[in-house]
């Protein structure tokens, strides 16, 4: 498969490129993956991509995950171009043990319920809470979906 230059370019334009065999969308964190073609642009909320054929320390052939806010992503010329707000951080996939997996579900549970509870609310014209709070909460729950979902751990480095 050929090489695909990734560029990711953060709000404050520091730049790191890859070499990747193929990017991959996640809009809905459903195990489906929609590739990203030539010649797209795209724009979503809040992203969630996965990277495949990137090298390791090992020179093996790794895939490797991001959640980012706001992307903005272009590709033409076999270049991704990939804009970002926030921090930039991989993960990869490690498969946890059924305790750690339970306990990280019942606290996103939880998440989920407040999640619910401030939107009925706000539904109902009753706001007795912190907007930005919901909104910090929405993010955690996107983003720790994600990583229970696709049993996704930090990489290090």
């Amino acid at each position: 498969m050929s090489k695909i230059t990734l560029k990711l370019v953060s709000e404050s334009f520091e730049i790191k490129k890859l070499k990747i065999t193929k990017f991959e969308i996640n809009n809905e964190l459903k195990d489906y993956w929609v590739t990203f073609k030539p010649n797209s642009v795209a724009s979503i909320r809040k992203g969630f991509f996965r990277l495949s054929g990137i090298k390791d320390q090992n020179e093996n052939n790794a895939t490797k995950y991001l959640i980012l806010n706001n992307p903005f992503i272009i590709y033409s010329e076999n270049e991704i171009e990939l804009r970002y707000k926030g921090k930039l951080e991989f993960y990869v996939h490690e498969k946890m043990n059924k305790k750690t997996l339970k306990d990280k579900n019942s606290q996103l549970i939880h998440k989920k319920q407040q999640l619910q509870l401030i939107q009925s609310y706000e539904a109902n014209n009753i706001y007795f809470f912190d907007t930005l709070e919901m909104l910090k909460l929405r993010e955690e729950v996107f983003y720790e979906t994600a990583l229970l979902n696709f049993e996704l751990v930090k990489e290090c480095k």
